[in-house]
């Protein structure tokens, strides 16, 4: 059986029962994929979920894309085109109830599944390597495995009673509720991944130790300090000065700095590679000249340490720590993203900026992260409070009225 043909006749099935063109569109989208990479119908289970795992589903972590293949599948069985249904039922979302039976409704356990591995150490492992084929960058890799391994030695055994991940970052304080939730954040990825992939149950209710996380404030230059940065730049050597400016003028990433090679420096643009994969952001001239003239040749890195070798995140972080100090900054997070803070800062207190054209340049995929540089700085505020003061407006509205009742008054 074609599956592209299977998939055009249950659209024209859903147009007679008059479905939404919005729904309609939705079932052609997914479907669409799924005949591509299955021309002949599959109705092997293990085929169809091996599928869906490209698209970061399962039938256990169900989707979208699961929902449109239940429909599908649901109509052939009743139009007897397939004798049975290899998609299990169920409503799209992770699945409360497995094959355990339901929990009690305020337990906070789980029994430990007999006959699975549970060494913590081991089940890390296997979920670094997946991670790592999964194409995460090393940045994340490097974090995970370091917050995991971590989580392993306290739990040699893997654990299922919430009080007891809970404990993994209660000693924390306060002021590392940032922290605190990055580590809860893995932790849950973890295990949820050991549902998907190791067939280990878990009905935890991650929801209930989810740590507070309050908003947090981006460490940047005030422009008088970005001004002293850049007083300081006819001191610093070239390719120091390059790294400066294009940490100030354009924020990139310190992997995608590191990443940038000299043929791919244009005109006006740049192209980098990184946390959020290849993206390009717009350079001035007289930046773009620095950078071209950095090394002789047509390729390869442009900037290189002391020992004859790329530079790396970490010797950036000591560059920029180093000229910061210059300045009096001699706290807080002072690497390159520091730098490129400042330059979202500065970039959204100008009135031409905005944030749609920030978001590309700084490479976000969602615009609410951007959204924190659309503050306005305190003499901004300032000058907006004074315009608009609540009490002077009320005592103009009072001196208005006054004023109709004195003409009042006089007529």
């Amino acid at each position: 059986m074609i599956t592209a043909e299977l998939v055009t006749t249950f659209l024209q099935r859903c147009k007679a029962k008059a479905l939404s063109d919005n729904t309609i569109t939705g079932y052609r989208s997914y479907l669409s994929h799924f005949a591509l990479d299955n021309p002949t119908l599959p109705t092997d289970p293990t085929i169809i979920e091996n599928w869906l795992h490209t698209r970061g589903e399962s039938f256990t972590n169900r989707g979208n894309t699961l929902r449109r293949l239940q429909a599908f599948y649901g109509d052939l069985r009743q139009t007897n085109t397939i004798q049975t249904n290899p998609i299990p039922p169920g409503q799209p979302g992770r699945p409360r109830n497995l094959a355990q039976g339901r929990l009690p409704k305020h337990s906070h356990k789980q029994l430990k599944p007999s006959g699975t591995n549970t060494d913590t150490a081991q089940l890390v492992n296997e979920y670094l390597t997946s991670c790592d084929a999964r194409g995460l960058s090393k940045q994340t890799l490097k974090g995970y495995r370091k917050q995991l391994n971590d989580f392993a030695k306290l739990y040699p055994t893997l654990t299922y009673n919430l009080t007891d991940i809970e404990k993994f970052w209660a000693g924390y304080g306060p002021e590392h509720d940032q922290w605190k939730h990055q580590l809860f954040t893995t932790v849950r990825t973890f295990y949820y991944w050991l549902a998907d992939h190791k067939e280990l149950p878990t009905l935890l209710r991650f929801r209930r130790i989810t740590p507070k996380r309050s908003r947090k404030h981006q460490d940047n230059l005030s422009e008088e300090k970005a001004t002293e940065l850049l007083a300081l730049l006819p001191t610093m050597p070239e390719q120091d000065r390059a790294i400066i400016e294009l940490l100030i003028e354009a924020g990139p990433r310190a992997s995608e700095l590191c990443s940038i090679v000299k043929e791919n420096i244009y005109d006006d643009r740049l192209l980098v590679k990184g946390k959020t994969g290849e993206r390009m952001i717009e350079i001035s001239p007289h930046v773009r000249d620095s950078l071209r003239n950095l090394i002789p040749g047509n390729s390869g890195p442009i900037f290189w340490g002391r020992t004859n070798k790329p530079l790396t995140g970490d010797a950036i972080y000591r560059l920029v720590s180093k000229y910061l100090a210059q300045i009096g900054i001699t706290s807080g997070k002072r690497g390159p993203h520091m730098l490129r803070h400042t330059m979202g800062r500065l970039y959204m207190a100008s009135e031409k900026g905005d944030l749609e054209s920030l978001r590309q340049q700084m490479g976000h995929t969602n615009i609410s992260t951007t959204g924190i540089y659309a503050e306005l700085n305190r003499k901004q505020v300032h000058k907006k409070f004074e315009a608009a003061n609540p009490r002077e407006r009320i005592l103009q509205l009072i001196h208005a009225s006054s004023s109709k009742a004195s003409n009042f008054k006089e007529i």
